[in-house]
């Protein structure tokens, strides 16, 4: 069996795993301290608007716990078959059933396997994840035409039609949706780009998790970035580091990673419209909203 490999926060020894856990807790003990910091700063009696804890981004998602089969994205935009391991708030451990080491998912990014018999709520047009393949690997398709009990889909990936049953079609949430039809769930820093001290980045936390930050220092090909909501520095490579503002031109219908209205962790959207500088974008919970451009960050 050929493992696949990563470049990102893989917990194969308890210690790393530790490390992990303890920098989730500190994060979110950060965001907590600074709501109660509002909270008691707010003595006119203004109503203060707290963002919800998983940024709009999981809609409809179904309760799991250890031990269930799942669909779960493993990187990019790649979903693979794994078993729920440990659970920690959003993020669950994935064991993967073919033998990669286990790595942490959003809970957005999860998706129970169906059984036979499984009733969908999907319309022809929607974005689902099929299962196309004899691996375990299931595919981004869009639905083209509904049965009594199938679906015709057409891979994204290939364009290839076929005919499923409703085990082998999963409904995904919107957040899903955007990374399946864009290219990337990555930005890519421009060409030219080099990294220095104090400059102000978009950096990758985990796994499609891009927070802002500022880059401390430079190193032998590493960059450390210091977060923003002053969670505790981490150390990255070049590629996973996007220079702010941002100086390239976006266009309509481009996915971007958007400057959230609170917080620093940025969130995914579709570019619907653009007027001068400014952007018409919808998010992944679909909520529709303008931002400037040198506020967004085209992906790959």
């Amino acid at each position: 069996m050929v493992e696949r490999k990563t470049d990102f926060l893989v917990l194969t020894f308890n210690a790393r795993k530790l490390l992990y856990l303890i920098e989730m807790i500190y994060r979110n003990l950060t965001l907590l301290l600074i709501l109660i910091s509002m909270l008691g700063c707010n003595l006119s009696g203004d109503d203060i608007s707290i963002p919800n804890s998983s940024d709009g981004e999981i809609e409809n998602v179904p309760s799991m716990t250890t031990g269930d089969a799942v669909v779960a994205l493993w990187s990019g935009n790649s979903f693979y078959e794994g078993v729920v391991g440990d659970i920690s708030g959003d993020q669950y451990t994935i064991k993967w059933s073919d033998g990669s080491n286990p790595t942490e998912v959003y809970k957005s990014h999860i998706y129970k396997i169906p059984t036979e018999g499984t009733k969908h709520n999907i319309s022809a047009g929607d974005i689902v994840l099929a299962k196309l393949r004899t691996d375990t690997l299931w595919d981004a398709a869009k639905v083209i035409k509904v049965n009594e009990n199938s679906y015709e889909i057409k891979s994204i990936r290939d364009e290839k039609t076929d005919i499923l049953t409703e085990d082998k079609i999963i409904k995904i949430t919107s957040a899903t949706a955007i990374l399946l039809k864009s290219k990337s769930s990555t930005p890519a820093p421009p060409e030219n780009y080099e990294p220095k001290v104090n400059d102000k980045v978009l950096a990758l936390w985990s796994t499609n998790s891009w927070w802002s930050a500022k880059i401390t220092d430079v190193k032998n090909g590493k960059i450390t970035v210091a977060w923003d909501d002053d969670s505790p520095p981490k150390e990255l490579d070049k590629e996973n580091v996007y220079p702010l503002p941002n100086e390239e031109k976006i266009s309509t219908d481009q996915f971007i990673l958007a400057k959230p209205e609170s917080g620093t962790k940025w969130v995914y959207a579709q570019v619907v419209s653009t007027d001068s500088d400014q952007l018409n974008i919808k998010e992944t919970n679909g909520k529709s909203r303008t931002v400037k451009n040198e506020n967004a960050v085209p992906l790959k």
